[in-house]
């Protein structure tokens, strides 16, 4: 139940991650924007310089891992598909019984073919001899 819970929290971080990432992105593009376009000034320069560079790095280092974080986390939805499904396949592969289904499910449907093809071939004989 336990594993459940912490899928169903995968949209939260996988949405938090975008949002980090779109904001740090605004806000490296408005730092840097904002260092190209200061003033000359000597006592300014030195100011903005080390906020420019105190933003900029900050930003860049948030948008740096919530990128990959945001591309490599799944969602709920996947991550529930992954869990089932990938649960399911290991349960087949183990399971002796389970490797024989899809053989007998064809040879079972080849049975039931060749019984309703049988059944239509007497229905038209019989509806051939009734016309004759």
């Amino acid at each position: 139940m336990n594993e459940i819970y912490w899928i169903s929290r995968l949209d939260f971080v996988s949405g938090f991650l975008l949002f980090c990432s779109i904001m740090s992105g605004i806000v490296l593009c408005i730092s840097i924007g904002g260092r190209c376009c200061n003033n000359k000034n000597d006592e300014r320069e030195a100011y903005f310089y080390k906020n420019f560079l105190k933003t900029f790095y900050w930003a860049l280092s948030v948008f740096l891992v919530s990128i990959p974080g945001f591309l490599f986390i799944p969602n709920s939805k996947q991550m529930l598909m992954i869990y089932g499904v990938g649960g399911t396949i290991d349960y087949i592969k183990e399971n002796p019984t389970a490797k024989q289904l899809p053989d007998k499910c064809v040879q079972a449907l080849d049975v039931w073919v060749d019984n309703v093809l049988s059944n239509e071939k007497s229905k038209k004989n019989n509806s051939e001899d009734n016309k004759k």
